[in-house]
């Protein structure tokens, strides 16, 4: 959309040429009495007497015109209803002039005197004054976030009792909303659907708007200066290891919104982020955790009495991203701050604070996390769960009599078998149920190492160790387990079959050692040993007998 400074530019520009004088004529023309003149030939232009007191253009504005209302990136016109009024025709297509309408003569002075703080002479089209001759232009206010303070903003605001009033209604069933059968001119449009059909905090602020005209540039098409406010924040994580965590590890997540406009905006206004977490995180909601930044980049820290967290100074533990489950904690800025916040609207605004994975995460092996804003009472929905996962893995231990295994207990350590893996701030050792199962739970991707560090009640002091590599399997929702003992398992007291299903054996005696690998080694050399030994006896036991005949 062209702007209204730069209609009344071009009109005043036209006018003004047809009395400029050279310079050197009788010394220079007075300025003042050349913009005089300029005036005059301008009411003369535009077919004016000297006292007339509204305007009337010489040239009917040329009909079938249209106007064309968008929704754009970031609003709505679905459901409103608009009411449009002209406040000034352009005289003609091929013409350089435009007129104030006669009926918005008195509103349109109005207007001027609140943008500009002049008032535009009785005798002169008050639009034509307003840009070209009172020394302080309108300026524009097209742009997000429509600057409240803009003299193009406290002028079209000025007009839209006027337009209530006068201006013909038309409601948006599609996007976007157009409207025919209009002379060609300047518009002002004023949002008017009604307060229960909307949050005021989505109603469009009035907009002005040119039919097509080639010679001011204007194509008849406004984008609604309004946002929907429904799009969902954006929710991140990191810290975690290829989608995956162990419990006790602390993950930074980040809620990305925007900075929005309050021109226009009641002064109840609010932005609020709420956070919504399974039961397998644990947030300490304090502001020293909880921050929140804007700005390009998030470059921005906004000072901590400048927000509100909702449940303060506590350890809050998710219950549930579901629709319907309450949200783990809400972050709330009014609109005095937003307001402070106006030279970086539209850009980033994001609330930033770490998570615990606590031990729900190893039983359900999931932690989820989303957002949502509400922003001027409008619920932007919830956005997509960013979930991570834990995995899990279980062996079984038994004796080879089958009877009842109680005491063995294992100890999780890293792949290379050196440092043990901390649990609770503790070394991660399980023992075994009455199953006979061991479980570990709430870890993350990667290998790891199982050493038996306490043997069954009742077994002999010999035991074996064994890798497993784990990876989660999204697609099926399960821990993949692959496993290894390569060097760790000296008497073959581990296997696994084809399913990977892992078992550890404990011997009660070294005679129940399998028969293969370094035991069976072992097991054959001891065997021999005493065969010769036996040999030897019975051989000594010959001869004694062999020297007595």
């Amino acid at each position: 959309m062209t702007s209204l400074a730069s209609i009344l530019r071009q009109a005043w520009g036209k006018a003004a040429s047809r009395t400029s004088h050279p310079a050197s004529q009788q010394g220079g023309a007075s300025p003042v009495r050349s913009l005089a003149a300029a005036g005059t030939a301008l009411l003369g232009i535009i077919g004016l007497g000297a006292a007339a007191l509204a305007p009337n253009p010489a040239i009917a504005a040329e009909t079938g015109k249209s106007i064309i209302i968008q929704a754009g990136d970031r609003g709505d016109i679905i459901g409103h209803t608009f009411a449009v009024a002209p406040i000034a025709m352009f005289n003609g297509d091929d013409s350089a002039e435009l007129t104030t309408v006669p009926a918005a003569d008195t509103e349109v002075r109005t207007a001027i005197k609140k943008a500009l703080g002049q008032e535009a002479p009785a005798n002169t089209d008050p639009l034509m004054w307003a840009q070209a001759v009172s020394g302080n232009p309108i300026d524009q206010s097209t742009a997000f976030p429509w600057s409240a303070t803009a003299s193009s903003r406290l002028f079209a605001d000025a007009l839209a009792g006027y337009v209530k009033d006068h201006g013909i209604q038309h409601t948006a069933t599609q996007n976007p909303l157009t409207i025919t059968g209009l002379q060609g001119g300047l518009y002002a449009i004023v949002d008017v659907t009604a307060g229960d059909a909307i949050p005021e905090s989505v109603r469009s602020l009035t907009m002005l708007v040119g039919t097509e005209h080639s010679i001011f540039h204007t194509n008849g098409s406004v984008i609604v200066k309004n946002d929907a406010y429904d799009d969902p924040p954006g929710k991140t994580v990191t810290g975690d290891q290829n989608g995956t965590v162990r419990v006790g590890d602390e993950l930074t997540y980040h809620i990305t919104g925007m900075v929005p406009s309050t021109t226009g905006k009641p002064a109840d206004f609010s932005y609020v982020f709420e956070d919504y977490a399974s039961a397998g995180l644990s947030i300490n909601t304090a502001k020293t955790n909880i921050t929140v930044t804007y700005g390009d980049g998030g470059s921005k820290v906004l000072p901590a009495a400048s927000y509100t967290v909702s449940p303060a100074d506590t350890t809050v533990t998710g219950q549930g991203v579901e629709d319907g489950s309450p949200a783990t904690f809400t972050v709330t800025i009014n609109r005095d701050v937003l307001a402070s916040m106006q030279d970086d609207a539209g850009t980033s605004f994001n609330v930033v604070y770490k998570a615990t994975v606590n031990e729900q995460a190893a039983a359900s092996q999931i932690a989820s996390n989303c957002a949502q804003v509400t922003v001027g009472g409008v619920a932007s929905g919830k956005s997509t769960p960013v979930d991570v996962h834990t995995n899990t893995f279980e062996f079984n231990k038994y004796f080879a009599d089958e009877s009842t295994v109680t005491g063995a207990q294992f100890t999780l350590y890293d792949a290379n078998n050196e440092q043990p893996i901390q649990y609770a701030d503790k070394d991660y050792t399980v023992g075994v149920d009455t199953n006979g199962m061991v479980t570990f739970a709430g870890l993350e991707n990667g290998t790891y190492t199982v050493r038996e560090t306490r043997v069954a009640d009742g077994a002999a002091q010999v035991t074996g160790a064994f890798n497993v590599t784990l990876t989660y399997d999204k697609e099926h929702n399960k821990t993949q387990v692959t496993f290894s003992d390569t060097g760790l398992d000296p008497y073959d007291l581990v296997t696994a079959d084809a399913n990977g299903t892992i078992r550890v054996r404990n011997v009660k005696s070294l005679t129940e050692l399998p028969l293969t690998g370094a035991a069976g080694s072992f097991a054959i050399a001891g065997a021999a040993i005493g065969l010769m030994a036996l040999a030897g006896i019975v051989l000594a036991i010959v001869r004694r007998m062999e020297r007595r005949a």
